[in-house]
């Protein structure tokens, strides 16, 4: 097992979040220029790596459920997450005078429901696969360069 690997590859993915906070340290005269293209590539990275990699990884690893139809499970787990999104949204404060409040809780937490599972999923695919670790470990690191550069920019 590549355990030693497969730590190093996850800290050096989850710490890549680090280098776009630098961007605090930068004038910047168009804050909204830096958002959008930020959020463009970190969405383009994600989007990319999710339909070319992960939903056919999924499927494939779905193979013990073979009377349940695999996209059904897909389905079911996405739907999971929008709802939790949801009830967060719904039972934290929204009065005016607490809004920074909000916009604070509301960004821990997604990060730390963001981050874990990235987390989880590069350890675990390094353990396994070396090569593709590597490769995932690497794209997670190219989507949280731009994700933090985005809370640096708008804080």
């Amino acid at each position: 097992m590549n355990y030693k690997y497969a730590f190093i590859l996850t800290t050096l993915a989850g710490l890549s979040t680090l280098l776009g906070s630098f961007l605090i340290f930068v004038k910047n005269k168009n804050k909204d220029i830096t958002i959008v293209t930020t959020l463009s590539f970190a969405m383009g990275v994600m989007i990319s790596v999710s339909l070319l990699d992960l939903l056919p990884s999924a499927y494939q690893l779905l193979n013990s459920f073979n009377n349940f139809p695999k996209i059904l499970i897909i389905a079911i787990i996405m739907v999971i997450g929008i709802l939790f999104g949801i009830i967060i949204d719904k039972y934290l404060p929204n009065e005016s005078n607490n809004q920074l409040y909000r916009v604070g809780i509301m960004s821990m937490l997604a990060i730390i429901i963001h981050n874990i599972p990235e987390g989880m999923a590069t350890f675990m695919t390094t353990t396994n696969n070396l090569k593709l670790g590597f490769y995932l470990a690497f794209t997670i690191a190219l989507h949280n360069i731009p994700e933090d550069c985005i809370q640096s920019v708008m804080c």
